[in-house]
């Protein structure tokens, strides 16, 4: 219902402004989806939210923006591998894009932290967090996080 509301809500807004003289529209299908997206995650509707990102990825697979922030709802959520994977697919599409390997490196750390994953998924964290600060040298706590992965492997590696 809160979707619904949103969209009405959007719409008179839409047609005040157009009464006004000044055109607001999105450029695509996609991009409004994923404006309303937006403000249903925002409004705290997460689910009509994720619809909604996956309506406009349905639009347009390669429309980063809703895939990004859709990745970012699934991490929000505790979903880290569904969040990895949507993190992948936008590797796939823009493999220069330090944040997108940077955020897939947070996401595997968090599900080996609430889930006790294996070694190789730190080495997989550590290769991401390598390639963002390769991408983007000194890219946000990139440093600092390859510190706490490099020395949580060689303790482990050296109790084992």
């Amino acid at each position: 219902m809160k979707y619904l509301t949103m969209i009405v809500i959007g719409l008179l807004l839409a047609a005040s402004v157009a009464a006004t003289g000044v055109i607001i529209r999105a450029q695509t299908k996609e991009a409004g989806l994923n404006d309303v997206a937006y403000y249903a995650y925002h409004d705290g509707n997460s689910d009509a939210a994720e619809r909604l990102y996956r309506m406009a990825l349905a639009e347009n697979p390669s429309y980063e923006l809703a895939r990004y922030n859709l990745a970012t709802l699934l991490f929000q959520e505790g979903r880290f591998t569904e969040a990895a994977t949507e993190l992948e697919t936008l590797i796939s599409l823009d493999p220069g894009k330090a944040a997108y390997h940077y955020d897939l490196a947070v996401n595997l750390v968090e599900e080996m932290r609430q889930h006790s994953a294996g070694l190789d998924q730190f080495d997989r964290a550590i290769a991401e967090y390598e390639t963002a600060n390769r991408l983007s040298p000194g890219f946000e706590h990139v440093n600092e996080n390859l510190a706490v992965l490099y020395k949580f492997r060689a303790d482990a590696q050296a109790s084992s």
